[in-house]
């Protein structure tokens, strides 16, 4: 087994960390207006080549990740990356 944020290998015993993240579409109750017909039948096509799955996966997705404790360590300070952990944090609710 090995962490799969820097590849390091992980004995038998060894700590380790899983990180479950669940994505899920999150509708706020606002449907745009639409220009007209033609957008309507392109997104009906879009639809149509896409597979269940596909489908599914743009509402929800669940992704694990095994870590090491130095990644552990660095993921949880800041796990939206570096950028996100400098950036004061945006007013508002937190769901």
């Amino acid at each position: 087994m090995y962490c799969a944020r820097c590849g390091r290998s992980l004995r038998p015993g060894q700590t380790r960390y899983t990180v479950t993240i669940r994505v899920v579409a999150d509708f706020d109750g606002v449907l745009e207006e639409r220009a007209g017909g033609d957008e309507v039948e392109a997104i009906f096509r879009e639809v149509e080549e896409k597979t269940e799955e596909e489908l599914m996966r743009e509402v929800v997705q669940e992704l694990s990740f095994t870590l090491c404790k130095p990644c552990r360590d660095e993921w949880v300070f800041a796990p939206l990356g570096e950028a996100a952990a400098e950036a004061d944090p945006a007013p508002g609710p937190l769901h």
